[in-house]
């Protein structure tokens, strides 16, 4: 059999930023150690995905609204930013998660969805794609994009990283000029659409 290595963008950034971090995140006991917090703006984060991407899905607003609070309430329990957020601190943060995807809504979804059809199962669909094998050993690709969309005018497909962060930096923005996780990317949901076909 096999050995089976897997690779991703955040496994190939941290084996560069720091080969310490990555033995203790990703092989420590085969799976390394897992956090147990997360910062707000990771929760934030994630609301606002769920509801942005159940909303390209046409959801209601009361199932995305539920979506979103379901994964609120799974992350909230795990913040963690060095002391405990107020009640009114906690119920302001989901607030502002709901409003961006709610002006998101009735600002640009009926605009997104006469220019776009969005691939159903390829919201946030972990794709698994072989790159590299031997007799030995077989490299797999590991990615996740938020969202993959047909544009109706010439059949190109969008791929859609939804960002969300604590801090915004020109640096942030430059590095997105060669994002190693967008060209993997490309290359995993390419793989998987010529496969679907």
């Amino acid at each position: 059999m096999k050995q089976e290595i897997l690779v991703d963008r955040s496994r190939h950034e941290t084996s560069f930023t720091c080969p310490r971090l990555y033995y203790w995140a990703y092989v420590f006991d085969k799976h390394g150690i897992q956090p147990t917090g997360n910062a707000v703006y990771y929760a934030v984060g994630e609301a606002v995905h769920v509801g942005v991407q159940r909303s390209m899905l046409q959801w209601s607003w009361k199932d995305t609204l539920d979506a979103m609070q379901s994964v609120w309430t799974a992350n909230s329990a795990l913040i963690d930013n060095g002391e405990k957020l107020l009640d009114e601190q906690y119920h302001e943060q989901f607030d502002l998660a709901k409003a961006l995807v709610y002006v998101w809504r009735l600002r640009r979804l009926p605009q997104f969805l006469q220019e776009y059809q969005v691939y159903d199962g390829l919201i946030e669909q972990e794709l698994v794609t072989p790159i590299y094998e031997t007799d030995k050993y077989v490299v797999k690709l590991m990615s996740r994009p938020d969202v993959v969309a047909l544009r109706l005018s010439d059949q190109k497909i969008l791929l859609w990283e939804l960002k969300t962060l604590g801090v915004l930096t020109g640096q942030w923005i430059k590095k997105w000029n060669h994002a190693l996780q967008l060209l993997l990317q490309v290359f995993a949901t390419q793989q998987f659409l010529s496969a679907r076909d």
